[in-house]
Order: structure tokens, then C-alpha cells, then sequence
């Protein structure tokens, strides 16, 4: 039951801003392993009582033979597991035969070990705000904007700390709800998309990313190709020939021990892998829509404008 869910597991470990930008139904997959996962705890311990450490140490040791990805590590743990629990009952029947040791004493020997871990109408959408107000406490940082971002227009947002920048680019890829107003692709409210389909017709690129296991930079942008990909989920020679083509140098290398401006570099092949075709800015129309702030009080309105170069 958690085995079919594995490539959604693996973007849900770089964090649930982009799990959620990629189309993955975020609080239904958490309860889900947690309802299958204690079912199965409670099963497990009924019928052969509590055996420790077995959850803890053997996933961890398999990650060093078969990395992190969750597609082959369930089912691996899951094996290596129950042969896991076999050997250390052969080895509390033998050791002191004919007395028998407990299993959960054999189990706990091994400790928790110090391992170190390694198309053409998406092209045709616009993006329709509609009356946007945004609000945080007594504050209005954004009210009542309405645009219309066009296909091949670029949108750069400025503003002071505190502005609503952030607030507002989630709005407007459909994380967050705005107070009041409405967001809108290619004529329908956000709300009305699927999740797997709004994830192929728009990406972001967040300004961090939560990298909790290690992963090489490869990888992490590989699952962002999750909302393309259909049965157990494996990429297509295409696309990792394409990702590696772009990452160079970095493609081997560990997310986690990425500099900060090798970091950022890397999130941009991230965003771009989630649309059919490369992005491509030489024949954009720009304009630049700027959030102005009226007065040096942080909980004053800032208005919407649009300027054009």
C-alpha cells in the first residue's frame, strides 16, 4: 500500500512547497503511510511482540547500497528487514542453546549506527489575478490587484522586506489562498485544476529548497519530471540525458554538500524540468510589475502597478 506512493515520497522529501508545486496531494500521503504504517506496526508486534531497532538500523544500512530513492528502498527494507529479524532468532537460538535468548535483546546489539549519508496550449495559457488582496494580521500588504500575465511575458515583482513577495508568487501558483480575489490559468480558477495537471502547466522555483536526505543534484532535479511520469515511476533515458547535459560538473554531486551559489544554480534546471520544453526569455515581451510601498510603516497598503521598459 506505501510501495505504489514511492515516487511521490521522493518529492515530498525535498519539502512540501515543491511537493505540493508538483502535484502532490501532501496531507493525503502523510495520513496514508501513517494509517499503513501504524496498522502495520500494530500487526507486526501482535504476532512476534516488540523487536527493536530493526525499523531504525536496516533502512539506514540499505541507503549506502541503494541510496535514497524511495522506489527501491521500501521494498528493500521490507526484504532485508524480515531477513534481518530471521537472523537475529537463529542467532537467539543458538548462541546459548538450549537456552534462548530473546529476539528484541540480539536486535538491540546492533545499536542505532553512525552512518553518514551519502506542448502548444501550456504555451497558450495566461495567468488572470482578480482583485488579489493579501492581508497578514492588521496589515494589507498587496490590495485588489488585477493583471493579466500573458504567454511569453516575463513579471518581476519588487519590493521592500516584509512586502508580500513571497506571499504572492504562492498565491499565484496556487499554494496559498489569497484573502479575496481570484487567480486564474488559461480560464480556470486555480482551485478547479487537478493537482497532477496544474503541476505540468506551471513551475516554481522556490528561494530555498529542504533537501533531507542525501541525493545527488541529478537526482533532485529528476523529480521534478514526477508530474510526467506514470507506473512505478522511472524516468526516460531522454530526461536524464537531458539533465546531465545541463548539470555538467554538478550532476554528480551531493545536494547537501553544495555551496550556496552552486545551490541556487541548481534550482533553476529544478523549475525548468517540470515543462515539456526549455524556457526561453529572447523573444519575451518584459514588463515589470512592481509593489510600492507608500509610507515607511510596514502594515501600510502597497499597491500594484505595471510599467513597461
Amino acid at each position: 500500500m506505501i510501495v505504489p506512493v514511492a515516487p511521490q515520497l521522493n518529492v515530498l522529501l525535498r519539502g512540501d512547497a515543491t511537493a505540493h508545486a508538483l502535484g502532490v496531494p501532501v496531507a493525503r500521503l502523510r495520513l496514508r503511510v501513517y494509517l499503513v504504517a501504524s496498522l502495520a506496526a500494530a500487526a507486526a508486534v501482535t504476532m512476534a511482540g516488540t523487536i527493536g531497532f530493526v525499523g531504525l538500523v536496516v533502512p539506514h544500512l540499505l541507503r549506502l547500497a541503494f541510496g535514497n530513492d524511495q522506489r527501491m528502498l521500501l521494498p528493500a527494507a521490507a526484504l532485508a528487514g524480515g531477513l534481518a529479524v530471521m537472523a537475529a532468532d537463529l542467532a537467539a537460538r543458538t548462541v546459548i542453546a538450549p537456552a534462548q535468548l530473546p529476539v528484541g535483546v540480539v536486535t538491540a546489539l546492533t545499536g542505532v549506527p553512525d552512518i553518514p549519508l551519502d506542448a502548444a496550449a501550456e504555451a497558450a495559457m495566461s495567468l488572470q489575478l482578480d482583485g488579489i488582496v493579501l492581508r497578514a494580521g492588521a496589515c494589507t500588504p498587496v490590495d485588489d490587484l488585477t493583471q493579466t500575465i500573458e504567454p511569453g511575458e516575463v513579471r518581476c515583482i519588487a519590493g521592500p522586506n516584509g512586502a508580500g513577495k513571497t506571499t504572492l508568487i504562492n498565491v499565484l501558483a496556487g499554494l496559498l489562498k489569497p484573502a479575496s480575489g481570484a487567480v486564474s490559468l488559461a480560464g480556470r480558477a486555480l482551485a478547479a485544476w487537478r493537482a497532477a495537471d496544474l503541476a505540468r502547466a506551471r513551475a516554481l522555483m522556490p528561494q530555498t529548497t529542504h533537501d533531507a536526505f542525501s541525493a545527488s543534484v541529478l537526482d533532485t532535479v529528476l523529480l521534478n519530471r514526477f508530474p510526467y511520469l506514470a507506473g512505478w515511476g522511472w524516468e526516460s533515458d531522454d530526461d536524464r540525458g537531458a539533465a546531465r547535459a545541463t548539470l555538467d560538473a554538478l550532476a554528480s554531486r551531493d545536494a547537501l554538500t553544495l555551496s550556496g551559489g552552486n545551490g541556487s544554480v541548481s534550482r533553476w534546471p529544478r523549475c525548468c524540468a517540470r515543462t515539456r520544453r526549455c524556457c526561453s526569455t529572447n523573444r519575451s515581451r518584459i514588463s515589470t510589475c512592481i509593489i510600492r510601498s507608500t509610507a515607511c510603516t510596514p502594515c501600510e497598503t502597497l499597491r500594484a502597478s505595471t510599467s513597461a521598459p
